[in-house]
């Protein structure tokens, strides 16, 4: 990074102290890059994943593949190469749009996307326990009939009233 700042010195008007200032919380940055990749370096990311719950494990796998398509993305720029005319773009989106499944899936299970409507639950409940006070076995051979209609059998299916009226009185004239 020195050599970085050098090279940048010459090209014009800011001093030596100016120029580590600016790339001193980059070194930051990249010191603790370093320490959290060496805390994966040094184990297998198998056993990694067998410490984590489903939802976490997925999140571990989107940063592994952003993180490396963005180096990839990276790497691309310093060699001339304009990677939004690179199909990395089109993974790194991909990538996103999975992140963005990921949080909404969290945020649902937090309790932030469900939420109870208790005027509805006591309307269902109260529905299904209607007429059940005569039926206090609670078997469901023993719930009385509500309606006292006879139910349609196949052959009535399907067949209008002016068909069943015209059947019916050809049965009576016969």
């Amino acid at each position: 990074l020195k050599l970085f700042s050098l090279h940048f010195l010459h090209r014009g008007t800011a001093t030596m102290a100016e120029w580590e200032a600016s790339v001193k919380p980059f070194e930051d940055a990249v010191a603790t890059l370093n320490e959290k990749l060496d805390i994966l370096k040094s184990r297998p990311p198998a056993s990694l994943r067998a410490e984590l719950s489903p939802l976490e494990s997925a999140k571990f796998d989107l940063l592994m593949a952003y993180s490396m398509n963005s180096m990839f993305w990276m790497y691309l720029s310093s060699r001339g190469v304009d990677p939004k005319d690179h199909p990395v773009k089109a993974e790194l989106e991909k990538i996103r749009d999975y992140m963005m499944k990921v949080k909404r899936l969290e945020a649902d299970s937090s309790g932030e996307g469900v939420r109870l409507n208790k005027a509805a639950a006591e309307r269902f409940i109260n529905h299904a326990m209607a007429g059940n006070d005569d039926n206090d076995d609670g078997s469901p051979t023993s719930k009385k009939s509500k309606s006292s209609k006879p139910k349609k059998t196949n052959g009535d299916k399907g067949k209008s009233k002016s068909l069943k009226k015209k059947k019916s009185k050809r049965s009576k004239d016969a």
